[in-house]
């Protein structure tokens, strides 16, 4: 694939230890149905559809790792990203999750359970 200067591409298992090490934060820019058929453990949906630059994390935690199914998309935003001045350096994964998945790095697969959220009542937490 053809990578402006701005940004550069990192195969899967170093997108892990960076991502281990604190070094990088990873977005998955699938859509629902994607990433609700399998995802990285930990790592946020911002589906390209609706994508958001605001949304994106700080600069200044690393790295920023942008995962889509085979890394085609992941390109495309990267790029843009980078020619619009919304981040200085993005990396795409090469190959997405379907390289992520034949590595045999951690996926979740299926529908995610909703979040499980605490409230505090008069100091007790209540589910």
């Amino acid at each position: 694939m053809f990578m402006s200067p701005n940004v550069s591409e990192v195969d899967v298992r170093t997108a892990k230890t960076w991502l281990d090490a604190g070094e990088a934060v990873m977005i998955d820019i699938r859509e629902n149905e994607e990433w609700n058929q399998e995802r990285v453990p930990g790592v946020d949906l911002l589906p390209l559809s609706a994508f958001n630059p605001a949304q994106l994390p700080a600069e200044k935690l690393g790295k920023l790792l942008i995962l889509c199914r085979s890394g085609r998309r992941a390109e495309m935003l990267a790029q843009a990203l980078s020619a619009q001045g919304f981040h200085k350096s993005p990396v795409v994964v090469a190959g997405g999750i379907l390289a992520w998945r034949a590595e045999g790095l951690p996926v979740e697969e299926g529908t995610p359970k909703a979040p499980h959220f605490s409230v505090i009542q008069g100091g007790k937490a209540v589910a």
